[in-house]
């Protein structure tokens, strides 16, 4: 149903008096924040890659501050690696990303994805430079890159553990529609959702 966007709640409260109606949600605008431009020096205070202990050897694991300790300074730090040492991972995670800005890199592996935004999609093209050759956003790059990229391959980022990786593309070049974004949720649990393929079990986690 689309209405001027000045009708929506009065729209919206006539449709929940109709007792065959459960829900009703306006199809907001959604968008990624940007990403934040890559430190110039390393922050003062942390541990330099070399001096920690059965560290990666990615070349950008330096810049990986997640990975260590906390410190006074980062009280906020995860200290991945201490926790990696102490939980040995038994199988592979199926891991879903819904987001936009997924580009193909060596270090990192997709198992599938579908692109679900209704702006320029959908279709099986999930690849920002097969669907926009003009748009510089990479930010499902990035957080699938933490999550899985390939860890101790002398190449990128130390991803944190070894999944069977999903990419929902839910918007186009950083901006897309709610709705989209359900739909890309409702596949990775599982569901059949239109003309994409439905996956053999859900993720893991979304």
């Amino acid at each position: 149903i689309s209405i001027p966007e000045s009708d929506a709640e009065a729209y919206t409260a006539f449709l929940k008096q109709n007792p065959g109606v459960l829900s009703v949600e306006p199809n907001y605008p959604v968008s990624n924040p940007r990403m934040p431009s890559p430190p110039i020096t390393k922050a003062p205070g942390v541990t330099s890659a070399q001096s920690i202990t059965n560290a990666p050897n990615d070349p950008a694991f330096i810049d990986q501050y997640a990975w260590q300790p906390p410190t006074q300074q980062y009280p906020g730090v995860h200290d991945i690696l201490e926790a990696a040492k102490k939980s040995p991972q038994k199988r592979k995670v199926r891991i879903g990303v819904t987001d936009s800005g997924f580009h193909q890199v060596s270090d990192l592996v997709f198992t599938g994805g579908y692109n679900f935004s209704t702006i320029d999609g959908p279709g099986l093209d999930f690849y920002t430079p097969q669907i926009d050759p003009s748009c510089t956003d990479s930010h499902g790059t990035a957080v699938a890159g933490i999550i899985a990229a390939t860890t101790n391959n002398f190449e990128g980022v130390a991803g944190i553990v070894d999944a069977e990786l999903y990419a929902a593309r839910v918007m186009s070049c950083g901006t897309g529609l709610l709705n989209d974004l359900a739909t890309g949720i409702y596949w990775l649990s599982g569901q059949a959702t239109g003309s994409a393929p439905t996956l053999s079990s859900p993720v893991d986690i979304i």
